[in-house]
C-alpha cells in the first residue's frame, strides 16, 4: 500500500513491526492522518537543520557592515592607550605566537555574546502570535533562534584590553595572581595597524555596558553587535575588543 510506504520513510523506521502495526490497527484514513503529521516533522527537521547550516556559513566570515563599532572617544592631542594584563606564561605565548583570541561561550559570564532579555520575550511573542493566528512554522522559532545563538557564541573569538587611565590594581589582581606578570601598554593605533597584518579580518570596538536581565530594550541582536555588549555588572572593566568570527579556528583559553 503507497501510503503505508510514505508513513514508513517518513517516520524513518524501515522495520516490519510498524508496516504490521499499521495495518492491523488503523484503517487507511487513520494513518493519513499520521501521515500528515510525519511529513510536517520531517519538514521541520529538514528546515531547520538546512536554516542552521546556512548560519554556520554565515558565520564563517564578518559580513558587510553599514556602520563600524563604536570606538572610543580620543582627543588629537593625547593617543588612546590600551593595555593587556597577562601573566608570565601568557606573555611568553604573546612574544611566540601572537596575540590569543578566546572563543567567547568559554567566558565565565553566561550572557556573553547573548541577545538581550527584550530581544528573546519577542521570539517568544512572535511564536505566540503564530499560534494564536492558527498558521504557526513548521519549526519551533524558539528553538531556532536559540541554536543560531549558540552557534554565533562559537564561531566568534576576542581579545579584550582595557583603554585610557592608569595602570588598574583591580586588573592587577584579578588577571595576575602570584604577582608575576605584565602589563602589555600600546596605543590603539599601533593595535589597529598591527591587526591589519593577520591573516583574518579583525573588528575593533569598545565594549557597551547595558542591563540583560529585565531590560526593555532590544540590543546586541545580530552576529557582530552582541560581541561589543556586555553586562552592565562588568561595567569597571572598561574594555576595548577585538573581535574575530570564523569556524575555522578552534580551541579556547582564558582573556
Amino acid at each position: 500500500m503507497d501510503y503505508l510506504d510514505a508513513v514508513v520513510e517518513a517516520t524513518g523506521e524501515h522495520d516490519s513491526a510498524l508496516r504490521e502495526i499499521l495495518q492491523e490497527d488503523h484503517d487507511e484514513e487513520e494513518v493519513r492522518e499520521f501521515l500528515s503529521d510525519a511529513i510536517r516533522s520531517k519538514i521541520r527537521r529538514d528546515f531547520v537543520a538546512s536554516h542552521l547550516e546556512q548560519t554556520v556559513e554565515n558565520a564563517a566570515r564578518l559580513p558587510e557592515l553599514d556602520d563600524p563599532p563604536e570606538l572610543p572617544e580620543r582627543s588629537d592631542e593625547e593617543p588612546i592607550l590600551v593595555r593587556k594584563y597577562l601573566d608570565f606564561s601568557k606573555f611568553v605565548s604573546l612574544l611566540q605566537g601572537g596575540i590569543w583570541f578566546s572563543r567567547l561561550d568559554n567566558f565565565d559570564d553566561d550572557y556573553e555574546g547573548r541577545v538581550s532579555d527584550k530581544t528573546v520575550r519577542h521570539r517568544f511573542d512572535q511564536w505566540e502570535y503564530l499560534e494564536f493566528e492558527d498558521d504557526p512554522p513548521p519549526y519551533d522559532l524558539r528553538q531556532m533562534y536559540a541554536a543560531e545563538d549558540e552557534i554565533l557564541r562559537k564561531q566568534s573569538f576576542v581579545s579584550c584590553w582595557r583603554y585610557g587611565g592608569e595602570e588598574s590594581a583591580v586588573f592587577w589582581n584579578a588577571y595576575i595572581d602570584d604577582g608575576n606578570g605584565v602589563a602589555v601598554e600600546t596605543t590603539l593605533d599601533t593595535l589597529s595597524s598591527a591587526m591589519e597584518g593577520a591573516d583574518r579580518e579583525v573588528l575593533i570596538g569598545k565594549v557597551n555596558y547595558r542591563e540583560y536581565k529585565g531590560s526593555d530594550e532590544r540590543f546586541a541582536a545580530n552576529g557582530v553587535d552582541r560581541v561589543f555588549h556586555k553586562r552592565i555588572a562588568f561595567g569597571d572593566e572598561r574594555v576595548a575588543p577585538l573581535s574575530e568570527t570564523a569556524a575555522q579556528r578552534s580551541g579556547s583559553g582564558g582573556e
